[in-house]
């Protein structure tokens, strides 16, 4: 007999900093593993991959965007410079080249979104046609065949308030740790958290959405 029990969410545990921010991680996984993957051709992937802008320090601090993460790995825009930079100076690096430092959906008919290099590339290299935040179209479409299906959209409405539902849950659970660890004899909140993640939580835990996430479907 076949097991139609729906599956569970992770369930979330609040122990620590660290914990908080894996699980924050495993349930973004999660939720965007219900997103198709296949459905760029090589060539859409190709051109994707190289029409990535890369953005510098300067850059980023026009963009307003100095003191935020990125929202698949979490590590900080600042973080990922530091380590692209260094990437540049060995001999063998890590990871490739190509896939350090950071990048933003920069064309006309894209979101404007901004990504590390590496996990917005592997996002590519796996054939999702949509940005992983706000589902909007990666590539441009040259005929309304393209364009979703209402089912498609209403599936992506659904999936992106779950996300948002579960993120800023996380993010108000991480931001009220602040005064706890500050009152007691141990490392500061923001000395646990690093200062830009600390403060881009608390910034979306007040309500303060940088991204602007809703509404932006094609």
């Amino acid at each position: 007999m076949a097991d139609n029990t729906e599956p569970r969410m992770h369930t979330l545990t609040f122990e620590s900093p660290d914990e908080l921010i894996e699980d924050l991680r495993m349930l973004t996984e999660r939720l965007r593993s219900v997103v198709r993957a296949g459905q760029l051709s090589r060539e859409q992937i190709i051109i994707l991959l190289d029409g990535l802008p890369r953005i510098d320090e300067k850059k980023l601090s026009e963009l307003g965007e100095k003191d935020n993460f990125c929202p698949i790995c979490f590590v900080p825009f600042l973080t990922i410079l530091t380590e692209e930079e260094m990437a540049s100076a060995m001999d063998s690096p890590a990871h490739p080249v190509e896939e350090s430092g950071i990048t933003k959906l920069s064309h006309s008919w894209q979101c404007g979104h901004m990504f590390c290099r590496k996990d917005i590339s592997k996002w590519i290299l796996s054939g999702h046609a949509s940005c992983p935040m706000c589902r909007r179209d990666l590539a441009e479409n040259e005929s309304s065949e393209q364009q979703a299906t209402e089912q498609q959209i209403a599936d992506a409405d659904r999936d992106m308030e779950e996300f948002e539902s579960a993120t800023n849950i996380i993010r108000r659970q991480i931001a009220s740790l602040r005064p706890l660890l500050n009152s007691i004899d141990g490392p500061a909140f923001d000395d646990l958290m690093g200062p830009h993640l600390a403060r881009a939580l608390e910034t979306n835990a007040n309500g303060e959405d940088r991204h602007d996430f809703s509404g932006m479907y094609s």
